[in-house]
């Protein structure tokens, strides 16, 4: 889910799920090899970056991205120019965008620009080999894989989007079980890459292997996707899915009878919206969804993934205050104009506290004194107007096909008391056939942890606990 957390380490932790691909340009083998640099966030944070830049076999070149300080590796960009000196590297998934300049054969001095943030300096050097190893993910699939694959699109004719994914059943042809995955927060590829793992790629790897086909896809904007994500609500979003469900009613390969949604964090929010809209969904499957608007899982989230940060309880409480104040400016004031001004005055009436914050609570929170009204208004947009405040109880009630719900017992992001509130609106649906699970040392993305804690996620090397696989499958099959 997001949250005021995400979107104010946003600039730092979106960079870590960023994806891009294939790179365009002259012939110019200048720009071959692996660069290293540390990118500046402010005078008190800096990361180490990479890039690895490899020419195709038509002159062409692609590229992928790490984050070394955060573990976080293999991050694909989507297009690159070089005019003479001149070098611009685009990560469209995340509004992002590398410009540099060749200074020598060996350093390219430049920055990385996201959205509408000012410039993050980025100077490269080149390098014979990463200074760092590559965490160890023994889950994920090495091709040749096992199983049949294909690279497809499908249209959302009434959004004239175009999707873009990848569709995976074992080799031997039949009708089979079928998953659609949908990603969480935040621009997403098919592999759903989040903290240097490609949550979806394990997934559709292991259920493939299960007998059980899969199809995973880019959020519409994002990499191989068209459409603009950045104004797209779960409205729009749902109405991708309902098109890939239609899609898979067209392929010969798949059960017809069997078609089935696997939302993850929002994604489970998206995924009944989309199940009540085609009658062609015949299961559902909520992994760590909320049953609570995202404004009242953000200040249950901040609460419990701040103190794993090191931020006091005094800048935890008022981080709390400010947003539920910015959120009833935002739920009760339609004009924007007007919004922006009483959220600068709301902002500037907390400064006074704000001030008294030390160092590493302002910069935990991201609450630098005096506060910026800027890094609020986001919520804004329309589609975050929207997405802020519906209940997604109201379409889980509405569900009365089978249904799994599953949250772990460590899951910081989305509390686990939430399952009790799906299943009460599962119950008011009239639905008997569904079935809640917690697991037990599980985190969000359902590894096994020791805290729960969000920093974790890069350090296991574990994608996805197998209790937690096994019981998906076993679940599937019963159908």
């Amino acid at each position: 889910m997001k949250t005021k957390m995400s979107y104010k380490i946003l600039a730092i932790v979106m960079l870590i799920l960023l994806n891009a691909n294939y790179l365009h340009s002259q012939n110019n083998e200048s720009i071959k090899g692996i660069w290293v640099g540390d990118m500046i966030i402010n005078e008190n944070v800096k990361l180490q970056m990479a890039f690895e830049i490899t020419q195709m076999p038509d002159n062409s070149f692609s590229a992928v991205m790490h984050s070394l300080d955060q573990s976080v590796f293999d991050i694909r960009v989507e297009e690159i120019d070089l005019e003479k000196s001149e070098l611009s590297m685009r990560i469209k998934s995340l509004s992002s965008v590398f410009n540099g300049i060749i200074i020598s054969p060996d350093s390219i001095r430049g920055s990385i620009t996201q959205g509408k943030n000012n410039p993050w300096q980025l100077a490269l050097k080149k390098v014979d080999e990463l200074p760092v190893a590559k965490p160890n993910r023994p889950q994920e699939p090495e091709k040749p894989y096992p199983y049949y694959t294909e690279d497809v699109t499908f249209q959302n004719e009434s959004a004239d989007v175009t999707i873009a994914g990848t569709f995976t059943r074992p080799k031997e042809m039949g009708q089979y079980p079928v998953v659609l995955l949908i990603s969480g927060s935040g621009p997403n590829e098919r592999d759903a890459r989040i903290f240097g793992h490609k949550v979806f790629l394990v997934w559709a790897d292991i259920l493939t292997r299960a007998g059980i086909a899969v199809l995973r896809v880019d959020d519409r904007g994002v990499y191989e996707s068209t459409g603009k994500f950045s104004t797209a609500d779960n409205r729009d979003l749902a109405d991708d899915v309902v098109a890939g469900v239609k899609y898979l009613k067209t392929r010969n390969d798949v059960n017809p009878n069997k078609i089935g949604l696997m939302g993850h964090s929002l994604g489970a929010d998206i995924a009944p919206r989309a199940a009540i809209k085609s009658k062609d969904v015949n299961f559902v499957i909520l992994m760590a969804g909320a049953a609570i608007p995202i404004d009242q899982n953000i200040h249950e989230q901040c609460r419990a993934v701040y103190p794993t940060m090191g931020a006091s309880d005094y800048g935890i409480d008022l981080n709390e205050r400010i947003n539920e104040s910015v959120f009833e400016i935002v739920k009760n004031e339609p004009d924007d104009s007007i919004a922006r001004i009483k959220i600068a005055e709301k902002l500037a009436s907390f400064n006074h506290e704000a001030g008294k914050l030390d160092e590493k609570d302002a910069q935990i929170l991201d609450l630098p004194t005096p506060l910026n009204p800027e890094s609020y208004y986001h919520w804004l947009k329309p589609n975050q107007r929207f997405d802020l405040f519906h209940n997604p109880s109201d379409y889980i009630s509405k569900l009365t096909c089978p249904v799994l719900a599953l949250n772990g017992s460590k899951d910081l992001q989305v509390l686990p008391h939430n399952l009790k509130k799906i299943e009460s609106a599962l119950i008011d649906a009239g639905n008997t056939n569904y079935t809640i699970k917690l697991f037990e040392n599980k985190n969000h993305l359902f590894q096994t942890c020791e805290t729960g804690a969000v920093q974790e996620y890069a350090e296991i090397e574990e994608t996805i606990a197998p209790e937690v696989m096994d019981f998906v499958i076993g679940w599937i099959r019963k159908l």
